[in-house]
């Protein structure tokens, strides 16, 4: 029931119509780090607007975990105080009360932001004491923002204040505001499917975690079912892990699932073997 609750509000804007703006706030989001859910409790507690893109659908030039692209969308208030909103869930994963956020801006407005010789971005790291970088993609330059709760908001609150000038780069923002990167799910939903991995007896152990807490964590990552077969075995006798939900899930999550097992094994052959004393 709760997944059902997570999807219809995931796959539902709310009221506000997502182009209205006039200020608009783009995430990279780790579902694994806020729930579906509490994006309606935002919008309502702030006014803001917020769009999630839907089912199967994942920003794809994403290195790393999986993220999801969530406009925020409304009065320049209104969504500073739905990030605000949305920061409270962020922290309580925080190292050393700093954590890393993800923004998208159009690439046309790199150069704006950066300033010439970066003087701009260097400008707004030095008052806000946020570390500030921008990558380009294929798609839309990504802006990681990362600090104090804070610091990230001073640099937030010049990101909207850059869009929102005169000059700025709000017209470019709204012709790249849509939060779907796949174009078949605009006016439908995903299909659903399964596949099954074969897992070797450590990989096994790697995936499943202490409690469970390692399947439960892939799990919220790209809202998929994972669960242990354990009465099916591989052509060479390996476990069997089933993933089951819509067909993007599906491929993002198995795709994150080999990178995250490859990355294991690495640090696993890398450790120096122990020494042996002779006598």
């Amino acid at each position: 029931q709760q997944q059902q609750q997570e999807q219809q509000q995931q796959e539902t804007p709310t009221k506000r119509r997502w182009h209205q703006g006039p200020a608009f706030l783009k995430m990279l989001i780790n579902l694994a780090d806020v729930r579906v859910s509490s994006f309606g409790k935002i919008a309502q507690e702030t006014g803001a607007g917020t769009f999630l893109s839907n089912r199967g659908d994942w920003f794809p030039f994403m290195k790393g975990i999986p993220r999801k692209a969530l406009l925020l969308h409304g009065e320049q208030k209104e969504v500073l105080a739905a990030f605000e909103g949305l920061q409270k869930g962020y922290q309580k994963g925080a190292v050393r009360n700093e954590k890393l956020y993800l923004f998208l801006i159009p690439r046309s407005a790199t150069k704006q932001l950066v300033g010439p010789g970066g003087k701009n971005i260097q400008k707004v790291v030095k008052e806000s004491g946020a570390n500030i970088q921008i990558d380009d993609t294929p798609a839309d330059s990504i802006i990681r923002i990362r600090g104090t709760p804070e610091a990230v908001r001073a640099a937030v609150v010049w990101l909207l204040d850059q869009q929102q000038k005169k000059g700025g780069y709000l017209k470019e923002m709204r012709e790249a505001i849509s939060p779907s990167y796949r174009m078949d799910l605009i006016d439908t939903r995903d299909e659903r499917t399964e596949i099954l991995v074969p897992l070797s007896s450590d990989d096994v152990g790697t995936i499943i975690g202490e409690g469970g807490k390692n399947i439960q964590h892939l799990s919220h990552i790209a809202q998929c079912e994972l669960r242990m077969e354990w009465t099916l075995r591989g052509l060479n006798g390996e476990s069997i892990l089933r993933i089951a939900g819509a067909v993007g899930d599906v491929h993002t999550t198995h795709k994150y699932l080999l990178r995250h097992l490859q990355s294991v094994r690495a640090m696993v052959s890398e450790k120096p073997a122990e020494a042996t004393v002779t006598t």
